[in-house]
């Protein structure tokens, strides 16, 4: 019997020696200060987030300006 292996990953894979199909999507969120006009708000935008620092964890962050 042949063994298969399956990984999830959040970020596209582009290595020929994996096959890859997308099972889903995750919502995107933003963590603000609950003293920041943006806490108010009930969606935002990359756009808002533009003028302010951003951390990006870069070991599993995943978020792209990809809409």
């Amino acid at each position: 019997m042949e063994a298969r292996h399956v990984a999830v990953i959040r970020r596209p894979l582009a290595d020929a020696r994996f096959a890859t199909a997308e099972i889903g999507r995750e919502a995107r969120f933003a963590a603000v200060a609950t003293d920041s006009s943006l806490a108010r708000r009930r969606t935002l935008r990359i756009e808002d987030l533009a003028r302010y620092a951003v951390a990006i964890n870069l070991r599993t962050g995943t978020t792209t300006l990809d809409p």
